[in-house]
């Protein structure tokens, strides 16, 4: 991958800490290399102020878009999601190698 136009700051945590942000942070995580799971807990809102309740539209939007990599099909591309939800990321698309080419 080339190199960011974007600042970065390492955020290391320990083992049962946890990071809130904003959904506008780019971030990402490196490999896990322990031999325990990583748990993570994707949690968003709006206020009612914003247009209603947009839970249901949100998710369905989401997971069309921009799917958990169990669920991506190989060979399809995922640059529209990628726009609205993986800011930052390489896994446009699932290829066999895995991460192999993409620095992670």
């Amino acid at each position: 991958m080339g190199k960011s136009p974007f600042s970065t700051i390492p955020v290391p945590l320990e083992s049962s800490q946890f990071l809130v942000f904003s959904s506008y942070l780019a971030h990402r995580s490196a490999l896990n290399k322990s031999d325990k799971g990583r748990a993570v807990i994707y949690v968003t809102y709006n206020h009612i102020f914003d247009g209603g309740d947009k839970h249901e539209a949100y998710y369905q939007d989401h997971r069309r878009l921009w799917p958990p990599t169990a669920e991506r099909l190989p060979g399809e591309r995922y640059d529209a999601g990628a726009k609205l939800y993986g800011f930052g990321t390489p896994m446009l698309s699932v290829v066999e190698d895995g991460y192999k080419n993409t620095g992670v």
